[in-house]
């Protein structure tokens, strides 16, 4: 399989949905392919799941179909939990400001976040709680 190219695995699910949605659009495969610049049979056999696409040729489909490719992702990651660059900018600010505490203070700090994760029912919320302890003692005390 070329790089540049879908696995077998999910090429024929995704080209099946993404037919249904460029029909329920109004879009023929004939049409498609000449927005994306490619051939109507490869539209086709990637709609049947008998062949792959290119991954430039996958996100023009995209595109036209107005499926936001890097908004799923953010959605996606948003889901997990993953801090965004406004979010890791704030907590950046938060250690610069407790790495000026003293060592006493840093692990009052700490206790504390063990604390407040201990009394909290929800399950998501404690083990945030633990990564935020572990997170704090190594960026606090490394070095």
């Amino acid at each position: 399989m070329n790089e540049n190219t879908m696995s077998n695995e999910c090429h024929s699910d995704i080209g099946e949905k993404l037919a249904t949605l460029a029909k329920s659009k109004g879009y023929s495969q004939g049409r498609l392919a000449e927005e994306i610049d490619i051939s109507r049979v490869s539209i086709n056999r990637f709609f049947k799941g008998k062949s792959s696409i290119r991954t430039r040729d996958l996100i023009q489909l995209l595109k036209v179909l107005d499926i936001d490719l890097e908004d799923l992702i953010a959605q996606k990651v948003a889901s997990m939990g993953v801090p965004s660059e406004d979010e890791n900018g704030f907590y950046q600010d938060v250690i610069a400001v407790i790495e000026r505490l003293d060592p006493k203070a840093k692990s009052n700090l700490i206790e504390q976040v063990v604390w407040w994760g201990k009394c909290v029912l929800n399950d998501q919320a404690r083990e945030a709680s633990y990564r935020l302890q572990t997170s704090l003692h190594q960026q606090l005390f490394a070095g």
